[in-house]
């Protein structure tokens, strides 16, 4: 800024030259700092980023692994429900096979009983003559 010295008076212009001078030493040395607090900060700040990128990739990779687990349990899952409704057919056959040879062994009872019946009957027959 311009001096509102008169220019004989050297002493007050190197007075406020001085003045001047320890002003930007100051602000200087205030920038110095801010300047080493912002680089400390930055320092941590990119600490931390990789701390999270890291962090990130564990994490992805743990993801990948459960999702490769859930989509093997899916596909289990799958068989198992398809061998259920394999052996539920099975099982209705099994059965329809049961209940038609219940209704065969009645049936072969039921002929045994007539047979047997004819058998005695014959035979009252042979001893009374």
């Amino acid at each position: 800024k311009p001096s509102k010295r008169p220019a004989w008076d050297l002493k007050g212009q190197l007075c406020d030259l001085n003045a001047e001078l320890k002003r930007c030493r100051e602000r200087t040395q205030t920038l110095d700092q801010e300047n080493q607090q912002l680089q400390d900060q930055l320092r941590d700040a990119q600490q931390q980023a990789k701390a999270l990128g890291t962090e990130r990739r564990t994490l992805e990779g743990h993801l990948a692994k459960v999702q490769a687990q859930a989509e093997q349990g899916q596909q289990e899952l799958k068989n198992l429900r398809a061998c259920v409704l394999e052996l539920e057919e099975r099982l209705s056959t099994q059965e329809g096979l049961v209940q038609e040879l219940q209704k065969k062994q009645v049936e072969l009872q039921e002929e045994r009983r007539g047979l047997t019946s004819q058998l005695e009957e014959k035979e009252r027959r042979l001893q009374t003559s």
